[in-house]
């Protein structure tokens, strides 16, 4: 491992190339390893999320979250997801409060399933944005139709 760290040094690599390597490396500590050592070296930052959607090894996602946090492997380029957010962490709530602000700029109608302290409501409204509280859950499917993407919107956020 001390050998890919060194080389890396040298390295400039896609989030694809990263995938790949991540794959074919045996051994979850060593993945971890692989994909520390790596990761600095991704030339297309704004993909850094698409790696998560490319692991086959599902401790490998687990561990990026735990070590990195939601924040830090949440995209407003590909926000698409269903997700489950605890307000009372400061990285989780402001993935809920990008994800709101992303149905404003491109529509209420694509957040769908969301439930708010528990509680199903059937459509995210700007007072209750304005109101998300420091405590409980959101939980909510994020799905916007490539046409209606917003990306200066995105962009901004990101």
């Amino acid at each position: 491992m001390e050998a890919l760290r060194c080389i890396c040094d040298f390295l400039t690599i896609s989030t694809t190339q990263l995938v790949k390597i991540l794959n074919a490396v045996e051994g979850k500590e060593w993945r971890w390893r692989a994909f520390l050592a790596c990761v600095g070296r991704c030339h297309d930052y704004t993909n850094v999320d698409f790696i998560k959607h490319n692991f086959k090894h599902k401790e490998v996602i687990m561990a990026m979250y735990e070590k990195f946090g939601i924040l830090n492997m949440f995209s407003p380029y590909r926000p698409d997801g269903n997700y489950l957010l605890d307000l009372t962490k400061y990285e989780e709530k402001t993935v809920a409060k990008i994800l709101c602000e992303l149905c404003k700029a491109e529509g209420w109608a694509y957040m769908t399933e969301i439930k708010l302290q528990g509680k199903e409501v059937e459509k995210l409204t700007p007072e209750m944005v304005r109101n998300l509280g420091d405590s409980g859950s959101f939980e909510c499917k994020y799905k916007c139709p490539e046409d209606k993407v917003k990306i200066d919107v995105r962009e901004k956020l990101g």
